[in-house]
């Protein structure tokens, strides 16, 4: 249960919204003039010159605006950038790639969901309105919207206007600046009923079918646009991403009242939905031309709406998700930035079918709507392996052939669809002089919170600093993640192996022998190119092999403690200060005796 309140003004919250596990609040900077109440709608005169608050409250969500009455109010710099005070309890904000701001409760789980931030100004709306009714009339005939940058720090939202729309000449005022915040009951449901574009009155009811009851008699049908969401890489919205798309309407009115709800088609025929062609003012009888998707039809009829009789009222639901991804995938309409969805009576010659439906773009009812859930551009990886590894901090590999290897992964709450193994890494390998070593390749394909990691190998890489861009690619959706992660690394290959000979003590005369019984000295070389090392010595005796504590060089010499009489198989390999140890090189000739004749 989601809980809001909204201040009368002063200093108190602007907005508090309250979830299930946590809560949030935003203040203005200033103390606030009273609040002007009309229905669901405050407004707060003149928090900046030029420029008025307004806050509506529904029943899924709280939207605050700030509209800007004039192009010397959009002048003003504490227009073009405003921060909110902010203050979460109980939750954190976590930025998500499409620009939304998810709120996210200690374990992890969303709780408030502040969409991305929008712009519009006042195309086609009437002029000379309050900024209430600027804001209601804006939000469904702007014809130009814009997304704005929002940054949700624990300590205040900020807003960042666009300002090319502010300047153009062609812009029309007052302009709408709108970060919202609403409860989630699915974090990528986007609502895109407030920029449809209607040709009907919004203030009287939507009316279906056949009026055979009152003269003059008619037949009706209404049609709404709604905006497609956009992709934040600028790549097309597609069909792939569409998980679910229902449309709604609140039904007021049908003929009967005996019983006063029904889903029986004796009641009237279904009413039917389907999607059309664009519309615009010119738009009359019978509507724009139709699409060949066939079409989602229900037979529910909420009865009489007079007070006497039913006075009711019912969302109606139409899941019309796979006529959506067919509207993106045809090639005639995938470019579209709308959708027009067509409301009709399935018998337009039978008055039983006569609906009235509620017309309201926002507030407690808010219909009709296109609710819309869609997967975005997958989140870009956040951590990078390589095989070989010696150091995280730097990032180093002691391997001139690594395996690079991330876990990508989707926003929360999807998973794979298409395939089972939906996800991707793009790597690309440069030098640190930005040399191209591994051009942009796709790795092998992971389920979604794999074990197995996205993986690409390299080969032949030298002593040096390179780095790799990586992004996530969506297999069922074809999206990458927006912009690449840089993560760099270094390599710095095993040292080479040393020359070495042993150190005869004085007075030996056994050239073939080296004497028991006593510490002895080996000189060391480091290869070229590898300076600072130590040496380890490793000893193969009656098939058992010893490995000495390595040890620094004092003049150019290691010692090794004494040999018992026998034979034994000696090598030395170099270690670099990461701990990476070469290649043995072994004694000359390969086994030695030790021994105490002379």
């Amino acid at each position: 249960m989601v809980a809001y309140s909204v201040t009368a003004g002063g200093s108190a919250d602007l907005v508090e919204v309250e979830a299930a596990q946590g809560s949030m609040s935003w203040s203005w900077p200033t103390a606030l003039p009273p609040a002007v109440v009309s229905g669901d709608t405050a407004t707060y005169a003149e928090v900046l010159p030029g420029a008025d608050l307004v806050v509506r409250a529904g029943l899924e969500q709280v939207e605050s605006f700030l509209v800007v009455k004039s192009r010397l109010a959009a002048a003003n710099p504490a227009v073009r950038e405003f921060a909110l005070a902010a203050r979460y309890e109980g939750v954190s904000p976590h930025p998500l790639s499409n620009g939304a701001v998810e709120l996210r409760s200690a374990d992890g789980q969303p709780q408030i969901l502040i969409p991305p931030a929008r712009m519009w100004d006042s195309r086609g709306a009437e002029q000379g309105m309050s900024s209430a009714e600027a804001v209601e009339e804006a939000t469904m005939s702007a014809s130009s919207d814009v997304a704005l940058d929002v940054n949700a720090a624990t300590s205040e939202l900020t807003v960042a206007a666009d300002t090319d729309l502010l300047d153009d000449p062609n812009t029309v005022f007052p302009v709408v600046i709108d970060p919202t915040a609403q409860p989630l009951t699915r974090s990528y449901v986007v609502r895109v009923t407030e920029d449809f574009v209607t040709i009907n009155d919004m203030s009287v009811p939507g009316k279906i079918g056949y009026n055979g009851w009152t003269a003059p008699y008619y037949k009706s049908r209404m049609f709404y646009q709604f905006r497609w969401p956009t992709n934040d890489s600028g790549v097309p919205f597609t069909d792939k991403q569409i998980v679910k798309g229902v449309f709604e309407y609140v039904q007021i009115h049908s003929p009967q009242h005996s019983p006063c709800k029904s889903s029986s088609s004796a009641y009237g025929p279904a009413v039917k939905v389907k999607l059309f062609n664009s519309i615009n003012s010119g738009t009359d009888w019978p509507g724009p031309g139709a699409h060949e998707w066939s079409p989602i039809s229900d037979t529910y009829a909420v009865g009489h709406e007079d007070t006497a009789y039913c006075h009711d009222r019912y969302r109606q639901t139409w899941n019309i998700t796979g006529m959506l991804q067919k509207e993106r995938a045809d090639v005639d309409y995938k470019d579209r930035t709308t959708v027009t969805v067509g409301v009709y009576s399935a018998d337009e010659g039978d008055k039983m079918g006569w609906r009235h439906f509620d017309n309201e773009a926002s507030g407690t009812y808010a219909s009709p709507r296109l609710v819309l859930e869609y997967e975005p551009e997958p989140p870009a990886p956040t951590d990078l392996t390589l095989t070989g590894q010696v150091s995280t901090t730097p990032l180093v590999t002691n391997s001139s052939a690594p395996y690079l290897r991330v876990t990508p992964s989707l926003e929360a709450g999807f998973t794979c669809r298409a395939t089972t193994d939906c996800l991707q890494a793009e790597f690309t390998v440069k030098k640190a002089d930005n040399t191209e070593v591994l051009p942009a390749t796709l790795s092998n394909q992971v389920p979604v919170n794999s074990t197995t990691p996205a993986q690409v190998g390299l080969t032949g890489l030298a002593d040096g600093d390179y780095y790799a861009l990586v992004r996530t690619r969506n297999v069922d959706t074809g999206l990458y993640s927006v912009g690449s992660t840089r993560f760099d690394f270094t390599v710095d290959l095993p040292p080479g192996a040393p020359d070495w000979s042993w150190v005869i003590p004085e007075g030996w005369t056994n050239p073939s022998a080296l004497p028991a019984g006593q510490q002895l000295q080996l000189e060391v070389t480091p290869a070229p190119g590898d300076p600072k090392v130590d040496y380890c010595v490793s000893i193969i005796r009656d098939g058992e092999t010893t490995e000495l504590p390595c040890a620094a060089p004092v003049n150019g010499r290691i010692s090794v403690d004494a040999f018992s009489p026998g034979s034994a198989q000696v090598s030395v390999a170099a270690r670099d200060a990461r701990g990476s140890v070469g290649t043995s090189q072994p004694d000359s000739p390969a086994e030695r005796t030790f021994t105490f004749s002379i």
